[in-house]
């Protein structure tokens, strides 16, 4: 890159080739002060900033002036007139962001209020999570103790034997702020693993918790016009929706379904329904279905999806499928290191954030079997995710 000295040369040198001869007389001093002269305008900043010096000093000057022959006031009103495009990029930009951040404002707002979720930061991830609501894991009677007298109620304690932990779903004092709850209670009891309630999604819909609707949209039934192979006796799991019996496919398959999630009772819908016919044409005769999305918002939890797995386990299901993804999570984690060891084998959801994603979970834990979709020609999913 030419050095400022190099640059300066060139410009005199078109400066001088563009004077005429014989220079008019300067004008009489009683013209207006308010018009600058020649001296001035070498001086004054440009309109963002800048002076007519310091642009003719910079470095790409002088291959502008090469390139298209220009005179210093040619340049000069290039670059300023850059400075205004890129300035009103830079607004327009700024603009976006605000109008994005208010209607992000307006989503988290109608998360709180309808669905009990709100986003809080984990890591350098923002996550989707039930609001309110804390994990506690292994509990100490004195850990119980300190999390009381800091306000926190039990929901409910379950034992999970498959797995080999006690799970405590805890919820903050009322009227209190989730962050600052959060905090004291890692700092009065800072050797006791505390987790959020993250929040999974079924795979193919929603994964990033903007979903609001308590129905998942109708699957594309492709799978009716497949020609079911010879049945074999074979028992398979999945963690979903709940399914429809009825469904064509089902009629004549066993299943075993069980509430696991928030509803009163299983909730039939067709994400788990088309899951479940899907695996009937492979030949599955008896399928057992953990419901981790009944009631009215289509969001699973990681407690909902662990208690799932322990049950999976107790009941003996060698594979285990879990169409849906959401982010990482210590309990979920550990269940699923857990049951791989006892020698189930996990097929999960890898996500459909595209190459570019984050990696979701649990597709992504080590030993999981992660699955992603291919069109008729087998080319992989422009939408799927691919990692390491």
């Amino acid at each position: 890159m030419p050095d400022v000295v190099g640059a300066s040369s060139v410009f005199e040198q078109v400066r001088s080739q563009s004077r005429p001869q014989s220079r008019p007389q300067p004008r009489p001093q009683s013209r207006p002060q308010s018009r600058p002269n020649n001296t001035q305008q070498n001086t004054t900043s440009g309109r963002y900033g800048q002076s007519r010096q310091d642009i003719l000093r910079m470095p790409r000057a002088e291959q502008l002036v090469a390139r298209n022959n220009l005179t210093p006031t040619q340049l000069y009103r290039i670059t300023n007139r850059e400075a205004l495009t890129a300035r009103k990029l830079a607004v327009r930009t700024a603009e976006a962001r605000r109008t994005q951040s208010g209607k992000q404002a307006r989503l988290n707002a109608k998360l709180q209020k309808q669905y009990g979720l709100t986003y809080v930061n984990v890591g350098n991830r923002s996550t989707l999570v039930r609001y309110g609501e804390l994990i506690g894991i292994n509990l100490s009677e004195e850990s119980r103790k300190v999390a009381k007298n800091l306000g926190f109620t039990v929901i409910r304690r379950v034992g999970l034997s498959a797995i080999g932990v006690v799970v405590d779903l805890l919820r903050m004092p009322e009227g209190g702020k989730f962050d600052e709850a959060f905090t004291a209670l890692k700092k009065a009891d800072p050797k006791t693993m505390y987790r959020y309630n993250a929040t999974y999604a079924p795979t193919g819909h929603v994964e990033s918790g903007f979903a609001l609707s308590g129905e998942i949209e109708a699957e594309s039934m492709v799978i009716d016009a497949l020609t079911a192979p010879e049945r074999a006796h074979l028992k398979v799991g999945m963690i979903d929706t709940g399914i429809n019996h009825d469904h064509k496919l089902l009629k004549n398959i066993t299943i075993k379904q069980e509430n696991l999630g928030r509803g009163v009772a299983t909730t039939p819908r067709d994400h788990g329904t088309a899951i479940a016919s899907i695996l009937a044409l492979g030949g599955n005769r008896e399928i057992i279905v953990a419901d981790v999305f009944s009631g009215l918002a289509a969001y699973a939890d990681a407690e909902a999806i662990v208690i799932a797995l322990d049950w999976m386990a107790q009941l003996n299901v060698g594979v285990i499928n879990i169409s849906l993804a959401g982010p990482p999570n210590d309990l979920l984690a550990f269940a699923v290191a857990r049951l791989i060891e006892e020698g189930h084998i996990l097929v999960a959801a890898v996500g459909n954030q595209g190459s570019d994603g984050p990696p979701l979970y649990p597709a992504s834990y080590a030993g999981v079997v992660g699955i992603t979709a291919v069109d008729k020609g087998l080319r992989i999913y422009d939408q799927a995710f691919q990692g390491d």
